[in-house]
């Protein structure tokens, strides 16, 4: 085949390094789906690990025009593994490794990495008292050292922002860089985000907290990169890009649910019946009388104590499932077919 016949065509360009190519491509995948695979584990154990696989699997491009992967190789490929990698190994407690594995990694890929060291370096602030002071300032070198070098180069090479090249930027990287262009986006993001706060109910409360700073760190980078790009354009958050980080916040919300739909399976699931003989509401004290025999059948499998029923039974144990019975009983109850009990008791039933 000729090559001047398809000039500027990538694929023929790279025809003869395909292997190589390929071989990197499917290596990063794996990688990445590794990666995946060990923060739903973090999660919610070996099956909240590969439903959070299988949701990353399908290509989707969300907020900012990101998608976790994409059909053609690149650098973001690698930097995309190592950052997933990272995350996973600090949500697992390494702190240094991570660190340094990210602010190294910019020199590939900076922006990946700095969307990632962002939550990372909110973590380990507030770490800080029960770390120590000395540990918080090494692991702090750890994740801003390294970049100061290329923080020198890139002010050292940087140039002013003009108006022809804000109008450019709009015409060309409008889906990264201005929130106004991926409006559309925001209901599927505010449904994950809302699912990703329902599911964490299932998580201890340790890992509560490393959900809760990760999506504050990236909270404040969607308001900044929000606030100076749209209202008061500064060229370096426009090329910073902020909202891409949404692609890393989405692979530990994917997670998070993952975790919390294995959960509501094991206590339950969506149409399994309740365990025999678990009545609402939970009897109290029984006389001698049939009824309360059989009241006293009926409550066997149920702690004497108020207190430690409640801590065993409360919704946050199984989200998803109490939701789902809750509305259903309210449909019967608008149907006119309602079933004796308050109304929260498909909670608990």
């Amino acid at each position: 085949m000729d090559p001047g016949l398809y000039p500027g065509d990538v694929m023929v360009a790279t025809a003869e390094s395909f292997p190589t190519v390929f071989f990197l491509y499917a290596a990063t995948m794996a990688a990445t789906f590794a990666g995946i695979y060990r923060i739903g584990r973090w999660a919610g154990g070996d099956g909240a690990g590969a439903l959070a696989v299988l949701f990353a699997v399908p290509v989707r491009i969300g907020l900012a025009g990101e998608a976790l992967y994409r059909p053609a190789f690149s650098h973001s490929h690698v930097a995309s593994a190592l950052a997933i990698w990272a995350m996973a190994w600090f949500l697992e407690g390494r702190r240094f490794l991570p660190l340094l594995v990210l602010s190294l990694g910019a020199y590939n890929h900076l922006l990946y990495s700095v969307y990632v060291l962002a939550p990372m370096l909110l973590v380990v602030l507030f770490e800080r008292r029960a770390a120590g002071t000395p540990r918080t300032l090494r692991l702090l070198a750890a994740g801003v050292l390294p970049l100061l070098p290329l923080l020198v180069w890139a002010v050292a090479h940087g140039t002013p922002m003009t108006p022809e090249w804000l109008e450019l930027l709009r015409v060309r990287s409008s889906h990264h860089s201005f929130p106004s262009a991926f409006l559309s986006d925001l209901p599927d993001t505010a449904a994950l985000l809302a699912l990703g706060a329902l599911f964490a109910s299932s998580l201890s409360v340790e890992r509560r907290r490393l959900v809760a700073l990760f999506t504050l760190a990236i909270a404040v980078l969607f308001v900044v990169g929000t606030v100076f790009t749209e209202w008061l354009p500064v060229k370096a958050v426009l090329q910073l890009q902020p909202h891409r980080a949404w692609r890393f916040l989405l692979v530990l919300l994917q997670s998070v649910i993952a975790a919390g739909v294995v959960a509501g399976y094991r206590e339950g699931g969506f149409a399994r019946p309740p365990r025999r003989g678990r009545a609402w509401p939970p009897p109290r004290s029984s006389s001698s009388s049939g009824a309360g025999a059989g009241n006293r059948r009926a409550s066997s499998s149920w702690p004497t104590s108020s207190r430690t029923w409640w801590r065993r039974w409360s919704w946050a144990r199984r989200p998803w499932p109490c939701w789902c019975r809750w509305a259903a009983s309210w449909a019967e109850r608008r149907a006119g077919c309602s079933r004796p009990g308050p109304l929260w008791a498909p909670c608990f039933g």
